[in-house]
């Protein structure tokens, strides 16, 4: 699926290394993204949501982290490639969350603040983008602390999910608040790629984009005929991974017939 180009993907890949070197906050990584695609002509209004350390191919217990997470990756994007190859996304418009590497600085919270102002698109471009970013960076800061978020609960990893889900919550609603209460633009839709209900954190993003309004996709398989995958299928790496996901009990969609993927609205029970 190499022939669609990925600018943004590429983008934040070369920002995770500026964001090491710099130190910067999740505050200040969101404004300086919006510098740079504001440099290059682009923008964004989908977000891709994946599952990173808990899901997809968490579930081999034969993989180490390191493994864990670049497979996760590797899959999140060859999901991204074909739709992007078949047309269900806009490789200009729509951001992947995968592409951001490890900032060694960042606990958990700091990431999912970075991704809420992005799906947000909290306004930090322009004059006084660095003014405007520091009074809503300040006003996120008392808001949660009136809250009462406990982010030592938030960013303790030996705790259970359902211990830490409440602080994810509660920090996405304050941030909801922070944003609704500015110009906020927030993205158009959010899609699901691969075992987002084992991740809190893409738990929370499909949260936030229903509190600020998104649509939120799926992807699901488009059954024409009686056809099944061709043997030798273009996509051969990904169908790989899927399986195997598949077989350890994780949801992403049917490899066994299949033509065509596509994104479906998600409609909640």
């Amino acid at each position: 699926m190499g022939q669609v180009e990925t600018p943004l993907r590429s983008l934040l890949q070369e920002l995770t290394s500026e964001y090491n070197e710099t130190g910067v906050d999740p505050f200040e990584a969101y404004e300086l993204l919006c510098l740079q695609l504001g440099k290059r002509g682009l923008w964004f209004d989908t977000y891709c949501s994946s599952s990173i350390t808990s899901g997809g191919h968490a579930r081999d217990n034969s993989l180490n982290m390191g493994e864990i997470i670049q497979k996760n990756t590797d899959s999140a994007h060859d999901l991204c490639d074909e739709l992007f190859a078949n047309g269900q996304l806009d490789a200009l418009r729509s951001l992947e969350a995968v592409a951001v590497g490890k900032v060694r600085h960042w606990q958990q919270s700091d990431y999912m603040t970075y991704w809420l102002n992005v799906m947000a698109r909290l306004p930090f471009t322009g004059a006084n983008a660095a003014v405007r970013m520091d009074a809503a960076r300040r006003d996120f800061q008392t808001r949660l602390d009136r809250a009462g978020v406990d982010m030592g609960v938030y960013n303790d990893p030996n705790l259970s999910a359902d211990v830490r889900v409440g602080e994810y919550m509660r920090h996405a609603d304050v941030f909801a608040d922070v944003a609704q209460d500015r110009d906020s633009d927030p993205i158009a839709r959010l899609v699901r790629l691969i075992d987002t209900d084992q991740s809190l954190g893409a738990q929370t993003e499909n949260y936030f984009a229903r509190v600020m309004g998104a649509q939120v996709m799926r992807v699901a398989v488009a059954h024409i005929g009686d056809a099944t995958l061709p043997p030798g299928y273009p996509a051969s790496q990904l169908e790989a991974d899927i399986t195997k996901i598949v077989s350890f009990g994780g949801h992403v969609f049917d490899t066994e017939k299949r033509t065509e993927l596509m994104l479906v609205q998600q409609i909640e029970e």
